[in-house]
């Protein structure tokens, strides 16, 4: 009986390193897939954010295209396109601001009285004849605010386009 039990432990043997042998040769089964999810994920974040941060530098970003109102320290309010985010100098093309003068009046009651008079001005129409461009120092803005569409002074402006369009038209018609 003894001889029996050796005989099998001595089959056994060989066939337990078989399959610890099989097993070995097997491919290992990845037990770790998500390190490289992980990886993954973070870099499509980082290149998200990367082309976010472009966009906004470089691109309209919170700024966009449109008219612009741009106050100063000086209590100057200038009207334009805006550019130059990444300079120490805003940019405004197409440029306008207000002109106010004050005139006298006479009230029902026969008093004098001070009227404000606002006109919106582009720049360029002065006696040194600039050019329609400014570059605004950063330092010297209070705020910048985006006009709406329906805004008033958005509406003189586009009326003293239209006036320069039909003033234009006019001019080549009488030649």
């Amino acid at each position: 009986m003894i001889e029996n039990q050796m005989f099998e432990e001595s089959q056994n043997q060989p066939q337990e390193q078989m399959q610890a042998q099989a097993q070995a040769d097997q491919p290992k089964r990845k037990k770790g897939f998500k390190k490289p999810l992980i990886i993954i994920l973070a870099l499509a974040l980082i290149i998200a954010g990367l082309v976010c941060v472009y966009k906004y530098k470089y691109g309209g970003g919170a700024w966009g295209s449109g008219y612009y109102a741009i106050f100063l320290d000086n209590n100057q309010v200038y009207f334009g396109n805006m550019s130059g985010r990444n300079s120490p100098y805003v940019v405004l093309e197409d440029v306008y601001y207000l002109r106010v003068t004050t005139a006298l009046q006479t009230n029902d009651q026969g008093e004098q009285v001070q009227v404000p008079d606002i006109n919106l001005v582009k720049l360029g129409t002065e006696l040194h004849k600039p050019e329609d461009m400014m570059k605004i120092q950063k330092d010297h803005i209070l705020f910048i605010e985006k006009l709406k569409g329906d805004s008033d002074i958005i509406s003189a402006i586009n009326s003293y386009k239209q006036k320069l369009k039909d003033d234009a038209a006019a001019a080549t018609e009488g030649k």
